[in-house]
C-alpha cells in the first residue's frame, strides 16, 4: 500500500505515449511494484505547488488489459484520479484534423451485441468522463499546450491543433475502414474517433471501491481508414501529452483540495502510522477487531471479506484507502484499547 497520496495516474498504451508523457515530467523515479513498472514524479504549476503523478504504460494494447492494468495501479497508489492519453483514431468530419484533441465526454464499447440469422443488435455500453476533470479541459483557456508540443507536425507551414470535446469508440478492433465510423455516428453523432483502450481504463476506474475519477485524452494520428499509417503518431502523442501537462497545471491551485489531502498524509506520518505500527496494533488486536470495523462503520458484507486472522489489517488498509487512517487513534481511545497506543508511541 503507497504511503504518499498520489493525485494522478497516467496511463498510456504504447511505450510512444508514456515517453511523450514522461517528457514533460521532471526528475522522475522508476518503480517496480507488483510485477509493473511506473514512473513517479510532480507536476508543478510555477509557484510551488504540485500533483504528485504516476505514469503507467500497458504491456499489450486493448481494452481487458487496460483494465487489469488499472485495476492493480488503484490497487497500489489509490489514486483520485485517472487520466488516459495518447494517440486514437478520428472519424472524418468538419472542423476535425489529424493532431487535434479528443476529451471523451463519454466512452463508448461497441463489441458487445445480440446476433442473429437475419443482423446484428449492438448493445452500447457506456461510461462518462469525470464532471471535474471536464469542467477543467473545458476551461483550459490558454494556448500553452499548443506551444509546449515539442514534436513538429509532419506538415509544411503553420498549424494549430484545437481540442474537441465529444465521444469516443471504443472496443478491440483495429479499423481501418471509414464504413465504421459512418455506421457509428448514425447512432452516435458526437463521436470523434475510435480506440482500444478507454473503457476497460473507466469501466475499472467506476468498479473499484474509491472510484476514481476518469479522463480520456487522445490525439488524431490518422482517420481509421485504408490510408492508415504512423506519420502523425509522434505528434500526436506529443500534442495529447502537453495537453495533459497543462491541464494538471491548472488543476494545482484548484478547489480539488490536493494540498488538504498531503497535510493529512503528513499528519499520519508524524503520528507514526506506517509498516512497523501496523504489524504492532495487528498483532495486539485480537477480537477487538470487530469493534474497530463497527466504531468505523465498515459495512458487514465488507467485513465478511477480511482474510481469517488478517482482520485489523484489512481494516487499516480499508482506512488508508480512504484516507482516515489518522482516526485511528481515537477509535482505539474510544473501544478501550488505550494500550495499543504504545505502538505508536
Amino acid at each position: 500500500m503507497n504511503e504518499e497520496i498520489i493525485d494522478f495516474v497516467i496511463i498510456t498504451a504504447i511505450d510512444l505515449e508514456r515517453n511523450a508523457v514522461l517528457s514533460y515530467i521532471p526528475s522522475l523515479v522508476r518503480l517496480e511494484t507488483k510485477g509493473r513498472i511506473y514512473y513517479k514524479g510532480k507536476i508543478y504549476n510555477g509557484e510551488g505547488s504540485h500533483v504528485n503523478v504516476v505514469v503507467l504504460s500497458l504491456p499489450y494494447m486493448g481494452n481487458i488489459n487496460a483494465s487489469i492494468a488499472t485495476t492493480q495501479a488503484i490497487g497500489v497508489w489509490n489514486p483520485r484520479y485517472i487520466i488516459l492519453t495518447g494517440i486514437t483514431g478520428g472519424f472524418k468530419k468538419d472542423g476535425l484534423h489529424l493532431g487535434d484533441l479528443i476529451v471523451g465526454e463519454q466512452v463508448v464499447y461497441y463489441e458487445s451485441g445480440k446476433k442473429t440469422e437475419i443482423s446484428d443488435f449492438p448493445r452500447f455500453q457506456v461510461q462518462p468522463s469525470s464532471m471535474e476533470l471536464l469542467n477543467f479541459a473545458h476551461n483550459l483557456t490558454s494556448n500553452d499546450w499548443i506551444f509546449d508540443i515539442k514534436a513538429k507536425p509532419p506538415v509544411i507551414g503553420s498549424f494549430f491543433p484545437r481540442a474537441h470535446f465529444g465521444v469516443i469508440a471504443t472496443g478491440e478492433k483495429v479499423i481501418s475502414t471509414k464504413q465504421f465510423g459512418k455506421d457509428f455516428q448514425k447512432v452516435w453523432p458526437k463521436a470523434l474517433g475510435i480506440e482500444m483502450e478507454g473503457y476497460g481504463t473507466a469501466l475499472a476506474a467506476f468498479q473499484s471501491e474509491t472510484r476514481p475519477g476518469f479522463l480520456f485524452v487522445k490525439a488524431i494520428c490518422d482517420w481509421s481508414d485504408k490510408k492508415k499509417n504512423d506519420e502523425w503518431q509522434f505528434y500526436a502523442a506529443s500534442a495529447a501529452a502537453a495537453f495533459t501537462f497543462n491541464l494538471l497545471k491548472s488543476v494545482v491551485s484548484s478547489t480539488f483540495n490536493l494540498a488538504r489531502n498531503r497535510e493529512q498524509a503528513e499528519r499520519v506520518d508524524k503520528k507514526g502510522l506506517n509498516g512497523k505500527n501496523k504489524i504492532c496494533i495487528c498483532n495486539d488486536l485480537l477480537d477487538d477487531w470487530h469493534n474497530l470495523a463497527d466504531y468505523f462503520d465498515i459495512p458487514p458484507n465488507t467485513q465478511r471479506t477480511f482474510p481469517q486472522g488478517r482482520e485489523c489489517k484489512a481494516i487499516w488498509e480499508w482506512l488508508q484507502a480512504r484516507r482516515k487512517l489518522d482516526e485511528i487513534i481515537d477509535a482505539l481511545k474510544y473501544i478501550s484499547r488505550e494500550d495499543l497506543l504504545r505502538c505508536i508511541q
